[in-house]
């Protein structure tokens, strides 16, 4: 056999090994750096649902302290006398401003803030998230629209006709009653799931 065409062979094998190992690192690089980026996106993506969940909870907490307080009073013995007996009760707009004066401000309601999880949903990053931290999210999700669907059946009697009638008085107040103890049990699951959040982002940014 002819010794430079056995050279020129093995060169050949030489260039087409030094391209395939070249195309192979070039593929492995890019794989590498497309995962550093998509890290990079989940961990920016779940910094700011811990942000957005502790601002959740300070208010959810706030939001919760005035509620009860105007529970506690619309189920007091000192309002129930106003609405019963024989002779006509105020308009729940008069006994609410009553109220306000007690309460020192206005019955607060609040929706909770699902900007960045809804940003992973579009984007596809929550099928990057660890899954209790999913679980987490989509039960508080569930929780919060629950908690959404009273707050407008609260709005539709506080600010319906009803508020100026002094005879739907004890219906109004009977529906808020309601309306405020299921709310107040939503918020108080919702602050619930928001701490074991939080303390799983807090578990994965400080492992």
């Amino acid at each position: 056999m002819n010794p430079n065409r056995t050279i020129y062979w093995w060169r050949m094998l030489a260039e087409m090994v030094s391209v395939v190992f070249a195309v192979l690192l070039a593929l492995v690089a890019n794989e590498w750096r497309q995962s550093y980026h998509t890290k990079q996106r989940v961990r920016e993506a779940l910094r700011n649902i811990r942000l957005e969940a502790e601002e959740n909870l300070h208010t959810l907490r706030q939001v919760s302290e005035v509620q009860k307080a105007y529970f506690d009073l619309l189920t007091s013995d000192a309002v129930r006398q106003q609405i019963a007996g024989g002779s006509e009760p105020p308009s729940f707009l008069a006994l609410y401003q009553h109220l306000q004066k007690d309460v020192g401000g206005g019955l607060r309601v609040t929706s909770v803030n699902s900007t960045s999880w809804r940003s992973a949903l579009s984007t596809g990053l929550v099928g990057e998230f660890p899954l209790p931290i999913v679980l987490k999210l989509t039960s508080i999700q569930t929780t919060a629209e629950e908690l959404d669907r009273r707050f407008e059946a609260l709005e539709s009697i506080m600010y319906g006709y009803r508020l100026f009638v002094p005879s739907e008085t004890r219906f109004v107040v009977g529906q808020v009653i309601v309306l405020l103890h299921d709310m107040l049990d939503l918020e108080n699951e919702l602050t619930q799931k928001y701490g074991e959040l939080i303390g799983l982002l807090e578990e994965r940014e400080n492992p």
